[in-house]
This record gives structure tokens, sequence and C-alpha cells, in this order.
């Protein structure tokens, strides 16, 4: 997925650069050769789309105090919030993102309403795929995807795209307002979903929990430890 073949103007491509993209063997990219990323996009089709994205857009920063994720609309059928990491991050840690935000904001939603991106297809799939660019001509609609301020999010709600082609200059203004998440505020979100798992665990297990269900637990934990150590975010040169 190479930027040449996008609508994107220079300006737009340096927010790009800045906030989303990798280096891949054939240019700047949103996922290179090796499945490494640096945006993690979540999508929720309508009509739940921003009823649901809007928790996590509000809970990332009041809970955690992250930067503000883009918002966008697909241009098909779904809101999107766009996560920009400081460093590239392999797909491993980007599911273990993608589950904190799952377990913590969108637990009652249905497994059809939800994507997220990077995502593999199928097992037999060798790697994972990213989502479209945005802005962009969704031909199969004849709409266009683009991001929005969080204050237009809601009216998206049934109809989640423009009818013409969003003023680039005004897309690049949205994405030169937002930030990275740097790796100490990634390693807090996972270390949070750690504990939030582990409490689920032991309540469920009670007073009566057998030896291997305590033993599970006390491994989980070392696992934990161990990540915290180790979980620095890739850094390519």
């Amino acid at each position: 997925m190479n930027l040449a073949t996008s609508t994107i103007t220079s300006r737009l491509q340096q927010e790009y650069s800045r906030l989303f993209l990798v280096a891949g063997r054939d240019g700047d990219c949103l996922i290179n050769e090796l499945g490494l990323v640096r945006a993690l996009v979540v999508e929720v089709t309508v009509p739940m789309g921003w009823k649901a994205l809007s928790k996590v857009w509000y809970g990332v920063q009041t809970d955690f105090g992250l930067p503000a994720p883009a918002i966008a609309v697909s241009g098909t059928d779904a809101i999107q919030l766009w996560f920009s990491m400081a460093n590239d991050i392999d797909s491993t840690t980007a599911e273990r993102f993608f589950t904190a935000l799952k377990l913590r904001y969108l637990p009652g939603i249905a497994p059809s309403q939800l994507r997220l991106f990077p995502m593999r297809e199928a097992p037999s799939v060798p790697r994972e795929k990213h989502t479209e660019l945005v802005p962009a001509d969704r031909h199969s609609t004849g709409h266009w995807s683009a991001f929005i301020s969080a204050d237009l999010a809601a009216i998206f709600d049934i109809e989640p795209w423009l009818d013409m082609p969003p003023n680039m200059d005004q897309q690049a203004d949205i994405l030169s307002k937002l930030q990275s998440i740097k790796p100490d505020q990634l390693s807090t979100v996972l270390a949070a979903l750690d504990s939030k798992t582990e409490r689920e665990v032991e309540e469920t297990a009670g007073p009566s929990a057998d030896m291997g269900s305590t033993l599970w637990v006390m491994r989980r934990k070392t696992r934990r430890v161990t990540r915290l150590v180790s979980i620095d975010p890739i850094h390519t040169d």
C-alpha cells in the first residue's frame, strides 16, 4: 500500500509520515514486509459507530493520558479510530493493544461489527493486511472516506462518508494536531490489560479454585513481569 497511488497531497503526506507510516521495501506504507506498523485502526460499523468508539476516544485520554486518536469515516459502513505509535511495533503487540481496548471499552460489541487493522484474514494467510488509506474515493460506494473532528463525529453515525472529496489541507490540519503514543504509554495500557485479566481469572476461580487454576494465574503473572521488562516496541533505523 504505497502512497504514490493515493490522492494524498504533499502536506498531508508529511502528516501521514509523521503519524502512521513505516519504511518498506517499496517506500513508506501502513504495513511493511516484516509486518511492522505504526497505525492501529479500530473500526465499528454503523449504527453503533461513534456511539461505541466515543467511549474509546474519551476513555484512552482520561484513563491513560494517551494522545487522542484520529477519527475517520470509512466511506462505506463504519467509523474508525486511528492510533499512532511513536515507534514501529509488531503484530503481537498490536493484538495485545486491541485486546486491551476491547476488554475495557468495547465488551458488548459483536465481532461482526468490529474490525481491527492490521488483521489476518485467515490462519492460512501468511501476513496481516491493513486498512485502506484515508481520505480516498471508495469506488464501490461512490463516497469518500475522510478524517473528521470529534465534534462532527456523531452526525456520521448513519452515513459514515462524504459525498465529495474533502479539502486536503483541512485533512492535514486535523492530523497536525495529533501526537503519537510513546513506548512508556503503550506499556501502561498493556500492563492494565494483564492486571484486568488476572483479576477476572481470580474472581472467577473463587476460594474453591483447584491447583491448576492457581498455577495458571501464577504463570501469567510471571509472564507479565517478563513482558514489562522487555516490552519496548521494535525500533527500525
